[in-house]
């Protein structure tokens, strides 16, 4: 959904941003626009035993791949193998609230923020058990 791959957004340009040249939006960051943060490649939410491998997500305006959600129902037992993530306007992959999650062979080029975030979303949110291993990770886009 996110077209426009590169450091910044034309004046303008899309007719959806609502007009004007890229600001960096709440955060500083040119071509991410908070109001589409969560419009990920692949939501998990809420969801036990899930794979997704041998995918790629190129240019999407949240993350490539988010897993979690509520502290009484987290996502549980995720496995993300052999995927591309490109130019995501958030993270690679999001991680709040979940368990069991297995991240392998994954790549993140040019993501506009974290490759990996894990982030337990509240004071009595969690991440526990997560397991990295075979990734090339290039977190963040270079800015002009």
């Amino acid at each position: 959904s996110n077209y426009t791959e590169g450091p910044s957004l034309s004046a303008g340009s899309p007719s959806f941003w609502g007009g004007g040249p890229d600001t960096g939006s709440l955060v500083g960051f040119p071509g991410y626009h908070a109001p589409w943060e969560a419009e990920h490649a692949f939501d998990v939410r809420d969801s036990q035993n899930i794979v997704i491998e041998d995918c790629e997500a190129d240019s999407v305006w949240g993350d490539g791949v988010y897993v979690g959600n509520s502290v009484s129902n987290p996502s549980d037992g995720v496995i993300l193998r052999r995927l591309n993530l490109r130019f995501t306007g958030r993270q690679g992959i999001g991680a709040a609230n979940c368990r069991n999650v297995v991240i392998d062979d994954v790549t993140v080029d040019h993501g506009r923020r974290a490759a990996i975030d894990l982030e337990p979303f509240s004071t009595t949110g969690f991440v526990t058990d997560v397991e990295i291993k075979n990734c090339d990770l290039f977190p963040r886009q270079v800015c002009r």
